[in-house]
């Protein structure tokens, strides 16, 4: 095992060692120890369980359990079943509780909890305990300070690299994964630029045409993306209106805001009805149209840094899907949460796990289609509430930088019983005040220099 090599209890375990994790799974596995996979409910921690899931089919471990959370009280009420055969493997959740108390490891002192998490910090309990609790950190994010560090299926990836067993499919997982912490602001544009730079060299490694391989079935591929939410599978109008890089840098819930899109589709020259049409009915003009003119246009439009290095995939049905794609999609049927009371069950958060996970299946093409319907569904919840809330003036500030909004009840509150919903919608209206700021500074800035006036 792990300590048995290096001869000393090592709570934090670094990259190198990530392999022997598995291994003393395999060993603990053998004599009868229960393997409990216990994923955070997100797109990310999804995506680590499908690589890991996959690994220990490899190994030989046949005999193990899924147990989605979503909050704390549901890894207490996961306490209950551990006994001190149990192995957890904690993806994305874990890492900043205490999880000696929270998992009431006292009364089984031979259980063993593996955490790969990659939120900071961690908790000081779990750093400190040499017994039963072991993270696994990839030593990219300070585990003291408030910050990411690897996304979990990029973890999970590393251990398949590492048995040699890092096949195509893995790779697209751990893409989707970064793609997660991404598209959700867990990392920020220069640390996300690293991370693709790493994974380009596996992707042009393993989906290289100019090789025996040219007519794989399954490729990977690196391309530019549009900060615009499910272009392909929107019109161009929906898509930016909806998308909050749009939305919050044009202001769409003032008439202005909504005048200057459409009058950045007139200097784009695409007519109005045509960025309103489905993106797949669009003429191939009006296509090109929107990538080449938006280069020229950008500037005006406040819309600078509209692209970004990405990823996609082709399949063998000649579907080709990007990475922000199956974010959108997988993200959204974990937020499906339509039920009468506004409340997020175990059991409706299981189903949802469920199919998420076989979302992330290009062969089950149908329920990656329905995701996208019901993302879009939510995008445009949440942009509303979000539109209502602003021209309402419910926002409403406190001392220094904080403040709290007031929901009312409307129809769309059904979209906001899950915690990713409501903090897609926070993270929108933080957004809209940090440019709201940042232009209010430029303009003030710029009228001082102007009348050069003292301040």
């Amino acid at each position: 095992g792990i300590n048995a090599e290096y001869g000393e209890r090592l709570m934090i375990i670094p990259i190198k060692l990530f392999d022997k994790c598995l291994q003393l799974w395999r060993e603990r596995s053998i004599v009868g120890s229960i393997l409990i996979l216990v994923p955070a409910h997100s797109c990310d921690a999804l995506c680590a369980s499908r690589i890991l899931v996959s690994l220990l089919k490899i190994s030989c471990i046949n005999t193990y359990q899924i147990e989605c959370v979503v909050n704390p009280e549901d890894l207490g009420k996961l306490a209950e079943r551990i006994t001190k055969e149990s192995t957890l493997i904690m993806i994305n959740c874990g890492g900043s509780l205490d999880l000696y108390e929270l998992l009431g490891l006292k009364d089984n002192e031979e259980a063993m909890i593996f955490v790969a998490d990659s939120r900071r910090p961690y908790a000081t309990a779990n750093v400190e305990d040499k017994r039963q609790i072991f993270l696994m950190d990839d030593g990219t994010g300070d585990i003291d300070t408030s910050a990411y560090g690897l996304c979990a299926a990029g973890i999970m990836y590393v251990l398949a690299t590492q048995i040699n067993k890092a096949e195509n499919e893995l790779l697209w997982y751990s893409i989707i994964g970064l793609t997660d912490q991404y598209l959700h602001q867990y990392i920020d544009h220069q640390r996300y630029l690293e991370d693709v730079e790493q994974f380009k060299i596996d992707v042009l490694m393993k989906n290289n045409t100019s090789k025996s391989n040219e007519d794989m079935v399954d490729k990977i591929y690196v391309n530019n993306e549009l900060h615009f939410m499910l272009l392909k599978h929107w019109s161009i109008y929906d898509s930016m209106y909806n998308s909050r890089f749009v939305a919050i840098r044009l202001g769409i819930w003032k008439t202005k805001g909504k005048r200057n899109l459409e009058m950045l589709f007139a200097k784009m020259g695409m007519p109005l009805e045509q960025a309103q049409q489905g993106y797949n009915n669009l003429p191939k003009k009006y296509k090109d149209l929107l990538f080449n003119k938006l280069e020229m246009f950008s500037s005006e439009f406040n819309l600078d840094g509209y692209t970004y290095p990405s990823f996609y995939k082709t399949s063998g049905f000649h579907r080709t899907v990007s990475a922000a794609d199956m974010v959108y999609a997988t993200t959204a049927h974990l937020e499906s949460t339509y039920n009468v009371n506004k409340m997020v069950t175990s059991d409706q958060v299981m189903k949802n796990f469920w199919t998420a996970y076989d979302c992330l299946n290009l062969n089950k093409f149908d329920l990656v289609l329905k995701g996208f319907e019901e993302a879009m569904e939510i995008q445009k919840a949440i942009v509303r509430q979000a539109v209502s809330m602003i021209q309402k003036k419910q926002i409403v500030q406190l001392s220094g930088p904080f403040r709290y909004a007031i929901m009312n009840e409307t129809a769309d509150m059904k979209f906001f019983a899950h915690p990713l919903t409501l903090s897609k919608l926070a993270q929108f209206l933080v957004d809209t005040i940090i440019v709201r700021d940042s232009l209010n500074k430029s303009v003030s800035y710029t009228h001082l220099r102007a009348h050069e006036t003292p301040e």
